[in-house]
C-alpha cells in the first residue's frame, strides 16, 4: 500500500552512511520538518517510538534525544544507555553500562555527551546549528564527531529510558571484527583525532592507539594479519585528504 508520507530516494552510488544520511536530512529540512530522526535499518521498535521521542524531546527541552538501545538477541542487556569519548585511551567511544542489565539505565531522562546515530531525534534548530554529518567518515565515528560539534555549540543531548529499541549490532558491516569494520573503525578514529585541530591531542592519540595495536599482537594473541589491518587503517586515516564539511 502506498503512503504519501514516505519518500524513498534512490542514489546512483554508495557514498556511505554519513553521505546517505545527509541526503535525507536535507530533504526533510527542505520539506519544513520541525525535527529529524536518524534510525538505522538494523533496529526493531514498536509504533509508539516516534510519538514517544517527540514527547520526550519537548518535555526535556533537549536539542536531541535517544531511547535506550538494547541487543536484539537479548533485550535484557544494554547496548547503549548514554556514552562519552575517553580521550585518555587515544579517543574511544564508551557506551555506559554496555552489556549490563537494562535496569541500570534507570527511569528518568538524563544528559549525555555521546549518542550513536543508530537512533537519534534532533530538533530542526539543532541540526541547523551543528550542521550535517561529516562525510569524511564513510561509516563509524561520524556520530562521535557530530556530538562533539553539538557539545561545542552548547546543545543538549539526552537519553530517555522510557523508550527502548532493539539493535542487531554491527550486522550490516559483518560484525565488529570483519575486515571492513576494522578498517573503518581505525581509519576513522585517526580522522577524528585530526579533526580536533590540536596536534598534541592527535599525536597522543596516535601513539596510544598504535601501542594498543602492538599490545594486542604481542600480548593478547592478535594475528599478524589483524595487526596489519589495524595499522594499515590507521595510516590511511592519517594520510588521506580531508574535505570541507558539506553545507545544509
Amino acid at each position: 500500500m502506498e503512503d504519501d508520507r514516505i519518500r524513498v530516494i534512490l542514489n546512483d552510488t554508495n557514498g556511505g552512511f554519513a553521505a546517505g544520511t545527509n541526503i535525507g536530512i536535507r530533504e526533510a529540512l527542505r520539506a519544513g520538518a520541525a525535527s529529524v530522526l536518524l534510525m538505522n535499518n538494523d533496529t526493531v521498535f514498536d509504533d509508539s517510538l516516534f510519538g514517544g521521542l517527540l514527547s520526550e524531546l519537548a518535555a526535556t527541552k533537549a536539542d536531541a534525544i535517544s531511547p535506550v538501545i538494547v541487543f536484539e538477541h537479548d533485550p535484557t542487556m544494554i547496548w547503549y544507555a548514554g556514552g562519552h569519548l575517553d580521550w585518555t585511551r587515544g579517543v574511544k567511544v564508551i557506551h555506559e553500562h554496555f552489556e549490563r542489565p537494562v535496569e541500570m539505565a534507570g527511569t528518568a531522562p538524563f544528559v549525555t555527551s555521546f549518542c550513536p546515530a543508530c537512533c537519534m531525534l534532533f530538533t530542526r534548530s539543532a541540526m541547523e546549528t551543528a550542521g550535517l554529518l561529516d562525510e569524511d567518515f564513510f561509516v563509524y565515528w561520524e556520530d562521535a564527531e557530530h556530538c562533539l560539534r553539538m557539545s561545542a555549540a552548547g546543545l543538549k543531548i539526552m537519553v530517555t529510558p522510557k523508550l527502548r529499541i532493539l539493535h542487531k549490532a554491527s550486522i550490516l558491516t559483518g560484525g565488529m571484527l570483519s575486515d571492513f569494520s576494522l578498517h573503518q573503525q581505525y581509519q576513522n578514529r585517526m580522522i577524528l583525532l585530526r579533526k580536533t585541530g590540536n596536534p598534541l591531542i592527535t599525536a597522543y592519540g596516535v601513539a596510544v592507539v598504535g601501542a594498543a595495536v602492538a599490545g594486542r599482537f604481542l600480548l593478547k594473541g592478535d594475528s599478524r594479519r589483524g595487526a596489519w589491518l589495524r595499522a594499515k587503517a590507521m595510516w590511511s586515516g592519517l594520510r588521506r585528504p580531508l574535505q570541507q564539511r558539506p553545507p545544509l
